[in-house]
């Protein structure tokens, strides 16, 4: 029914498309300015209530850590695959490469994800000077390659980047047991990456999900296990972590999980090459790149989430079972992704305070009051990218599309994202934007309890027993 109503009112507006233009570049200012808005709720801020549920929490990991890394020794790192950051030339560095073959080309696209310097002198003519290698079995291939950057830097001296190699005279697609690739410059030694098959698998997921690298040292692990097991929960198997040098308490935890319980979890090195200071949110727009591209070839949707964000269906028990109804209702459309609007359940919030020193303090049945007024696509709102239709994805929208793919923007009775997080300094816009207001002084809040429909299937999760079970009998 959401999806009929949503398309009459899509063909009624139709009329308004000359206005796009103009308003993508409004939103794209609009979109930068917002994302550092300062704030000043300094009083509304210093909360006794954020302070408890800190300290629960902290209390509750530490209990956990006893009961995991006094018994099980995780002496040797183990990551999934063998990609890391690597410099291929001065201030340019290259983390993964994919290859994507065209049936309408005749030739193979390998894409490189990495960062570079924005003032490096290879950017003064997109990176046309540069050249690309790309080694099948025993054999060697030259071609071209283009530099582009990938667009939300926020100014800062670094920025994500593709560099695609074009090879001309390749083999038949079927023909290689190994395929690695290179860029040629006289700056420094060829630097082989083994390239990675974007060709989708059988028995791929409907849906998988990312999570990008974690700011600093986090040793948050009942946040971990509650992330994980919502989205098991509804209906995902798989997920994938980008981890840092910093977070070693959580790549322990998750790599017990992955090893000695059979969760489907990927962990992958992020430990970036440059001061983190030097670029956006540790890399976040590589990391988006690469995850993308790297769930092309196993799953058919991809969400990109942070471990406080749950992306929750209203009609459905299971995502899986969402997006079948959604490919449903959008058939007459060519679906690059579906957007899902954000709403925060602020930790200044008073939460339920009969359950906040319970077995495990679950921040989902923790909180169930939320701010009244709605976050608008693309501003915090994130997406499952179908992932054979996305060409660029961005943190809170897609930025470029392939062919004529296009984003869904989903009705809030439909799905939308819970976000448990301090609001402490967030600011949001309305009347077009042209007034801006904290979150926490707006005065608007709604006793939400949608999560509770999920609490019991989550408490007899397999992950929750096993947490009681750490903690119940530590050393």
């Amino acid at each position: 029914m959401a999806g009929a109503c949503f398309r009459r009112s899509t063909q009624k507006t139709r009329k308004c498309c000359i206005l796009l233009p103009i308003s993508a570049s409004l939103f794209s200012a609009v979109y930068i300015f917002t994302s550092h808005s300062p704030s000043s709720d300094n009083d509304v801020c210093a909360n006794e209530t954020v302070l408890q549920v800190e300290n629960r929490v902290r209390s509750f990991n530490r209990r956990l850590s006893l009961g995991v890394f006094a018994k099980y020794n995780f002496t040797f790192p183990a990551y999934d695959g063998k990609d890391f950051w690597r410099g291929v030339l001065h201030g340019v560095y290259i983390y993964s490469a994919y290859l994507e073959r065209r049936s309408d080309a005749p030739w193979w696209d390998i894409r490189f994800i990495g960062i570079v310097a924005k003032r490096h002198p290879i950017l003064t003519n997109t990176g046309r000077g540069l050249k690309c290698r790309v080694r099948v079995d025993s054999r060697i291939f030259s071609g071209k390659a283009e530099l582009s950057l990938i667009p939300e830097d926020h100014g800062y001296e670094f920025s994500a980047a593709f560099i695609q190699c074009m090879i001309k005279e390749v083999p038949a697609a079927n023909c290689c047991s190994r395929i690695e690739v290179a860029l040629e410059n006289s700056e420094l030694p060829l630097v082989w990456l083994k390239v990675h098959n974007t060709r989708r698998i059988e028995g791929h997921d409907l849906v998988s999900v990312c999570v990008r690298p974690q700011y600093g040292p986090f040793d948050n692990l009942v946040q971990l296990v509650e992330f994980l097991t919502y989205y098991s929960v509804v209906g995902v198997s798989h997920f994938s972590f980008y981890i840092t040098g910093e977070s070693q308490a959580a790549y322990n935890f998750l790599r017990f999980l992955r090893d000695r319980h059979n969760i489907g979890i990927k962990l992958h090195s992020w430990n970036l090459p440059i001061d983190s200071n030097l670029i956006h949110a540790y890399g976040q727009l590589a990391f988006t790149q690469d995850c993308i591209y790297r769930a092309k070839r196993s799953s058919k949707y991809v969400a990109i989430v942070d471990l406080d964000e749950f992306i929750v269906p209203k009609l459905d028990a299971t995502l899986p079972e969402a997006l079948t109804a959604l490919e449903q209702a959008y058939s007459y459309k060519s679906i690059g992704s579906f957007s899902v609007m954000n709403r925060f359940f602020c930790l200044e919030y008073s939460p339920e305070r009969s359950l906040l020193y319970s077995t495990i303090p679950l921040l989902t049945r923790l909180y169930t009051i939320r701010e009244k007024h709605p976050w608008e696509h693309r501003y915090r709102s994130k997406y499952m990218a179908r992932t054979n239709a996305t060409a660029i994805g961005g943190v809170h929208f897609i930025w470029k599309y392939k062919h004529d793919a296009q984003e869904i923007q989903l009705p809030e009775d439909v799905m939308v994202m819970h976000h448990y997080r301090s609001c402490c300094g967030l600011t949001q816009t309305k009347w077009l934007h042209l007034r801006t207001f904290s979150v926490l002084q707006d005065g608007g809040q709604v006793d939400d309890t949608e999560m509770q429909r999920f609490t019991p299937d989550m408490l007899n999760h397999h992950l929750i027993r096993l947490l009681l079970k750490l903690i119940e009998h530590p050393g």
